[in-house]
């Protein structure tokens, strides 16, 4: 049973920040099975208010174990105001559900895919998880909300 491994027992590098209590927690909206989720990954808040740094990630979220994620967006609130690129994967494939948005763009607009993402069918989460927002290029001013939809596998003998 894969229920008792951990985000510790993987060898990829731990996010550079664990920020999930500065995201606010989720604002779930569930229903039976599915669920729609979402974070505010806010860079001013990020390692006492300096911001990111270039290739500094940031976990936001700690997905629970037997779900299946069908999609996660990135909505821009705040752009950054200089060149800024992001990646929101896991530990297994860091650009796994963005590669390379724009975090520079248009306000209160989606961040488009580069349609090179891994994830793009969706993934199965066995075990707990976390996501993580990756930074190309120092951060210290975008805010973006990432909203992840999916839904729960029911694992109990019928």
């Amino acid at each position: 049973d894969d229920r008792s491994h951990t985000q510790e027992d993987n060898d990829m590098a731990a996010a550079t920040y664990d920020i999930k209590a500065l995201c606010g927690g989720t604002n779930r909206s569930q229903s039976a099975r599915q669920f729609t989720w979402r974070w505010r990954v806010s860079a001013p808040d990020i390692a006492a208010g300096v911001g990111a740094g270039a290739g500094e990630s940031a976990e936001f979220c700690m997905l629970p174990l037997d779900c299946v994620v069908t999609r996660v967006d990135a909505l821009l609130r705040t752009a950054e105001g200089a060149t800024q690129t992001i990646d929101i994967g896991d530990e297994t494939d860091p650009d796994g559900w963005l590669d390379g948005g724009n975090a520079n763009g248009t306000a209160d607009a989606l961040i488009a895919k580069a349609g090179t993402e891994a994830y793009g069918g969706g993934k199965h989460y066995a075990a707990k998880t976390g996501l993580r927002m990756t930074f190309v290029n120092a951060c210290d001013a975008a805010e973006v909300d990432v909203i992840v939809a999916g839904y729960m596998v029911d694992d109990t003998d019928t």
